[in-house]
C-alpha cells in the first residue's frame, strides 16, 4: 500500500477511490471488511455520516500489531477484534429491537451470535448420551462444556463491560419467570427476586456447594435448576410456574449519539450481519482448538513429571492421544453450523440400552 500518498484530513468519495490512491485492488464482501481492518493498522479513518465518504483522521508513524486468526490465536491481544465484532452484533440487535431493549438468556445470546449452534444447549442435558453418539469419553464431554461455557461467558461479559464503559449500553442480570395460567414471561419483582434467591441458596446448601459457580463447574446445572423450580412451584402465593436467568440490555441512545452521531450508523446490513457471525464462529473454534492443544501438551508433560504418583484426574483424558480429535468432533457437532442431532442422540442411547438388555438375556 502506498501510504505516502495519504495525508491527514483527506476525504475520499468511497472505498474504491481510497484503494486507487493506495494502489491496491478493492475487495468485496468479507474480504472488504478484513481489507479495511488491515488498512487501519497504518492509519485511522471514519465514515462521514449519511454517505460512503471516508475521512482520514491520522496516519501512524509505525503500523499497529496485526490482529487475526493467524497470529497468536490464543492471546488476549488477538481478542480485540473478537470483542469488537461481538460489540457490533450486540448494538445491532438493540437497534433492531422495538424498544431498544432486549432480555435474553446467555444461551440465546450465544446462539444468536453463532458462537454455538442449537445442539449446544440441548445436548448439555444429554451429555452421557452425546458421548455415546459421538464416540468419545463422557469425561471429555464434561470437560468440553465446562471449558467452552466458561470461555464464552467471559467473552460476552468483556463485550458488555467495554460497551458499558463507553456508555453505549446498560446491562443487568434479571430473573425472568412465568406465572401459572399466564402466557407471557415477565421480569421478577423485587419480592419475587428475594424469594428466588432464598430458594437457590437452599438447594445450593442441599447439594453441598458454597457458591453457584461450583454447580456449573461440576456439570450439575440442569439438576440444580430442576430442584429450585420444584420448591418454587410449592409457593401458591407467588404462583410461579418456573423461572430462569437472563440479561436485560438497554441501548443508551444519548451515549450512542455522542459516539456514532446516529443509532442508524450501528445498523448492519444483512450481508454484514451474516459475515460477522460466521467470523465469530470461526474464531470460537480456532481459539478453542488452540487451547485444547495447549491443555493436551501440558497434561502429557505433567504425566512425565509425576509418573506413578499422580492421582487420576481430568488430565487422564487430556493426555490421551484422542483428546484433540474428540474435541474436534464436539466442535463440529455443537459449535459449527450443523443440523439438529438431538433426536439422533436420544435414539442412539435408547438403542444402546436395548442392545445391552438383549445381550443380557441372550447370555
Amino acid at each position: 500500500m502506498k501510504i505516502a500518498n495519504l495525508s491527514k484530513g483527506q476525504v475520499f468519495k468511497n472505498y474504491k477511490t481510497l484503494c486507487a490512491e493506495l494502489g491496491v485492488k478493492p475487495k468485496a464482501g468479507k474480504g472488504k471488511k478484513y481489507h479495511l481492518m488491515e488498512m487501519e493498522r497504518f492509519f485511522s479513518m471514519e465514515k462521514v455520516a449519511n454517505s460512503n465518504k471516508l475521512f482520514i483522521k491520522e496516519i501512524y508513524d509505525a503500523p499497529k500489531e496485526k490482529l487475526g486468526i493467524g497470529k497468536h490465536e490464543g492471546s488476549r491481544k488477538n481478542n480485540g477484534e473478537y470483542i469488537h465484532i461481538l460489540e457490533l452484533l450486540i448494538l445491532d440487535s438493540l437497534v433492531l429491537s422495538e424498544y431498544k431493549k432486549v432480555i435474553k438468556t446467555k444461551n440465546q445470546l450465544l446462539l444468536g451470535m453463532k458462537m454455538t449452534n442449537e445442539n449446544y444447549i440441548e445436548c448439555y442435558r444429554l451429555s452421557t448420551q452425546l458421548a455415546l453418539y459421538a464416540g468419545v469419553d463422557p469425561v471429555t464431554v464434561n470437560d468440553f462444556y465446562s471449558l467452552s461455557y466458561d470461555n464464552l461467558d467471559r467473552l460476552i461479559r468483556r463485550a458488555f463491560h467495554s460497551l458499558r464503559e463507553r456508555e453505549l449500553i446498560d446491562v443487568k442480570n434479571v430473573f425472568v419467570l412465568k406465572h401459572r395460567n399466564a402466557q407471557d414471561h415477565a421480569v421478577a419483582s423485587e419480592r419475587e427476586r428475594r424469594f428466588l434467591l432464598e430458594c437457590e441458596g437452599q438447594i445450593l446448601r442441599r447439594m453441598g456447594f458454597k457458591i453457584i459457580t461450583e454447580v456449573y463447574v461440576k456439570g450439575r446445572t440442569y439438576e440444580f435448576y430442576r430442584q429450585v423450580n420444584k420448591i418454587v412451584r410449592q409457593n401458591d402465593d407467588l404462583n410461579i410456574d418456573f423461572y430462569y436467568k437472563a440479561f436485560e440490555i438497554k441501548l443508551n441512545e444519548r451515549g450512542v449519539e455522542r459516539t456514532y452521531k446516529s443509532i442508524l450508523n450501528l445498523l448492519l446490513d444483512k450481508e454484514e450481519r451474516h459475515e460477522y457471525k460466521l467470523h465469530i464462529n470461526e474464531k470460537v473454534i480456532t481459539k478453542f482448538l488452540h487451547n485444547t492443544k495447549k491443555r493436551h501438551e501440558k497434561a502429557k508433560s505433567e504425566k512425565e513429571k509425576s509418573l506413578g504418583t499422580r492421582k487420576i484426574t481430568i488430565n487422564r483424558v487430556r493426555e490421551n492421544e484422542n483428546y484433540i480429535t474428540d474435541m474436534e468432533k464436539l466442535l463440529e457437532l455443537l459449535i459449527k453450523p450443523h443440523k439438529s442431532i438431538v433426536e439422533d442422540v436420544k435414539h442412539t442411547a435408547t438403542k444402546a440400552l436395548a442392545d445391552k438388555i438383549d445381550s443380557f438375556f441372550a447370555n
